[in-house]
C-alpha cells in the first residue's frame, strides 16, 4: 500500500509541475508580448523599424531571449514596454526554463521508478526482484535477444535494477492495477519467483498466479517453487509449469542457451517455429 501511496504521489507531483509549466509559459507569453503589442500601438508611425506585426515579433523574440534587438522603441511608452518585456526574459523566461526541465527529468525519472504503463504486446512479465531475477533476466537474454520485451514487477525496490535489461513497475504484484499497468492481457509469459522476504513464499506465488489466471488465463504461467510438498496447491490453479530454483542456477551456471525456461515459452508459445521447429519433440 505504501508503494501505491509513492506512486500516486509521484503522478500528482508530476502533473502538478506540468500545469505550473503551463501557467509560467502563457504568464510569459501574454505579458511580454501584449506588452510589445501595446508599445508597437505607440511606434507605429513614429519608429521607422516597426513597419509591421512581423517586424514586432522579431523584435519580440529577440528582446526576450536577451539576444538584443536591432531596433530600438523612440517613444518614452514605447521605452517602459521595452522594459518590461526585457524583465520578462529574465526573470519569467528563466522560470519557465526551470519549471520545463524539472518536468522532462521527472518524466524520465517516472520509467527509473518505476511508474509506468506497458504499451506493447507479447512480453516477458517477471513477478519478484529476488537473488535469481538477474539470473533469469541473463537467461531470457540468451534465449531471446532483444526480440522480446521483459517487466519486471516488484516492491521491494525503489529503482529499476536493471535499466537497460527490462521495463520496470514498482507496486504490489497482486494489485489489479498493477496487471493493468504491465499488460498482463495481452503478455506471452508471466515467470513468477518465490520472494525470499516472505516466511511461506509459495503461497504469495500462488496469490499472484491467481492474480494473472483472472487477467488472462491464456498467458503462459511459470512459477518458481520452494516447497514440494507445495506441489498439489500449485496445481490447483492455471500454471503451465513448476520450476524449483536449482533448476534456474543450474541452467545458469552452465550457461544453457537452451534451458529449461526457454523450452517452455516455446512450448506453450506460437515461437517455436521461429526459434526451433525440432524443440517440442524432447521438451520436458
Amino acid at each position: 500500500m505504501l508503494v501505491l501511496v509513492n506512486m500516486t504521489s509521484f503522478n500528482e507531483r508530476i502533473t502538478k509541475r506540468f500545469r505550473s509549466t503551463i501557467i509560467w509559459i502563457a504568464v510569459t507569453l501574454i505579458l511580454s508580448y501584449g506588452t510589445s503589442l501595446l508599445m508597437f500601438v505607440h511606434e507605429y508611425g513614429n519608429n521607422g523599424s516597426l513597419k509591421t506585426v512581423r517586424d514586432l515579433y522579431w523584435w519580440w523574440l529577440n528582446t526576450i531571449s536577451g539576444l538584443g534587438a536591432s531596433y530600438e522603441p523612440v517613444t518614452g511608452l514605447g521605452r517602459l514596454a521595452s522594459t518590461v518585456v526585457i524583465f520578462s526574459g529574465i526573470i519569467l523566461l528563466g522560470l519557465v526554463i526551470s519549471e520545463t526541465s524539472t518536468l522532462i527529468k521527472m518524466i524520465f525519472d517516472r520509467r527509473l521508478e518505476g511508474n509506468i504503463k506497458v504499451g506493447y504486446r507479447n512480453h516477458i512479465v517477471i513477478f519478484g526482484y529476488t537473488s535469481i531475477t538477474a539470473g533469469v533476466i541473463k537467461l531470457l537474454r540468451q534465449s531471446f535477444g532483444n526480440q522480446i520485451k521483459i517487466v519486471l514487477i516488484s516492491n521491494d525496490t525503489s529503482e529499476n535494477p536493471f535499466p537497460r535489461e527490462v521495463d520496470f513497475i514498482s507496486d504490489t504484484p497482486i494489485n489489479k492495477q498493477t496487471m493493468l499497468d504491465a499488460n498482463i492481457s495481452y503478455a506471452m509469459a508471466a515467470i513468477i519467483l518465490a520472494n525470499d522476504r516472505f516466511s511461506d513464499p509459495d503461497t504469495y506465488s500462488l496469490v499472484i498466479a491467481s492474480a494473472v489466471e483472472e487477467t488472462n488465463s491464456k498467458v503462459i504461467t511459470i512459477a518458481e517453487m520452494v516447497h514440494l510438498h507445495n506441489r498439489d496447491l500449485f496445481k490447483q490453479i492455471k500454471i503451465d509449469a513448476i520450476l524449483d530454483r536449482s533448476e534456474l542456477v543450474k541452467d545458469l551456471i552452465a550457461k544453457n542457451r537452451n534451458s529449461k525456461l526457454k523450452r517452455i515459452i516455446l512450448k506453450e508459445s506460437s515461437l517455436v517455429e521461429e526459434y526451433d521447429p525440432n524443440i517440442a519433440e524432447d521438451l520436458l
